[in-house]
């Protein structure tokens, strides 16, 4: 648990508000899986009176995303992604806050780990392309339980929130995880040519200077190349992973996809239109779980009108 921090330690360093915020996430982290979903359930119905920015943006993403959809059906799905985008944001703390023991017991059911295995053992490179789908700190735990992995973190304004996070990731001391800078691509790649299992939240804006616009569900999204790149160069098996959320509070359902082939591409365009196909076929399957609170299309090419207006 992280509860032992040095006098040095940035976590410890904490402003009056910081400490208020940290007490409230090691509360939500006492409580059962069940009791955070019900809490969300109450959170709920009072999040759709008020005019928050985040639910125009699900609304926003919904209607350009799945245009096939009836304006009912889409209400429905808008609805149940606000409700799922609360229930991650309370899981969070059960995963980071709790013994890694006690949170895997909350995953039910696996599928295609015997794919993933046999890749693993055959030699092959692994990169998992994990979107921002269910629940991606749970899938992140139970992967570095089964296998030495690595991954990127993106630097935190606060060093507190950084040292936290980061100590979460890593407490089971079977994964390693480098900031998204150039000694840490570097780092991230070693660990990939080690046979580590490589994981990559490859569904974001990657900035100004590190994507290419490339379709995602129908739409130019200014999307990242450092996975394609990666993958060409290491000649690595790409998987798609996520752990799906079950009904009921249950727990979680961990998905290994082999991906379809086509990644392996020095041409980075065709390589990161490959990556979107794939995440958007696993977004697919759950879309309600989906992150659509991010503003994914915030970068328009050519000068385009903005979707969040």
């Amino acid at each position: 648990m992280l509860t032992d921090y040095k006098k040095d330690n940035p976590v410890t360093q904490l402003s009056l508000k910081d400490k208020f915020y940290l007490w409230v996430l090691k509360t939500v982290g006492k409580l059962s899986l069940r009791s955070a979903h019900r809490l969300c359930d109450g959170l709920y119905y009072l999040v759709i009176v008020f005019p928050f920015k985040f639910k125009r943006v699900i609304a926003a993403h919904i209607q350009l995303c799945f245009p096939e959809l009836s304006p009912i059906e889409q209400d429905k799905l808008i609805q149940a992604s606000i409700r799922s985008t609360l229930y991650c944001l309370m899981e969070m703390p059960i995963i980071w806050f709790s013994q890694p023991e006690e949170v895997l017991k909350y995953v039910k059911q696996v599928s295609g780990e015997d794919l993933i295995m046999q890749a693993t053992h055959s030699g092959k490179n692994i990169l998992m392309l994990c979107p921002h789908l269910g629940s991606w700190e749970m899938f992140g735990l139970y992967a570095s339980a089964l296998y030495p992995s690595a991954g990127l973190y993106k630097p935190r304004k606060k060093a507190w929130q950084e040292e936290m996070i980061r100590q979460a990731r890593e407490r089971r001391g079977n994964v390693s995880m480098y900031p998204t800078t150039a000694s840490g691509v570097k780092s991230l790649y070693r660990a990939l040519v080690e046979k580590k299992w490589v994981g990559i939240l490859a569904d974001h804006d990657p900035g100004e200077n590190g994507g290419v616009y490339v379709p995602f569900f129908g739409i130019q999204a200014n999307t990242m190349t450092l996975a394609a790149k990666l993958v060409t160069k290491s000649e690595a098996t790409v998987f798609i992973g996520f752990a799906e959320r079950l009904p009921n509070s249950q727990g979680f359902h961990i998905h290994f996809i082999l991906a379809e082939p086509g990644m392996i591409n020095p041409n980075v365009v065709q390589a990161a239109t490959m990556m979107n196909k794939n995440l958007e076929t696993s977004i697919r399957m759950i879309p309600a779980q989906y992150e659509w609170s991010y503003k994914r299309f915030r970068r328009r090419p050519n000068n385009e009108a903005s979707f969040y207006n």
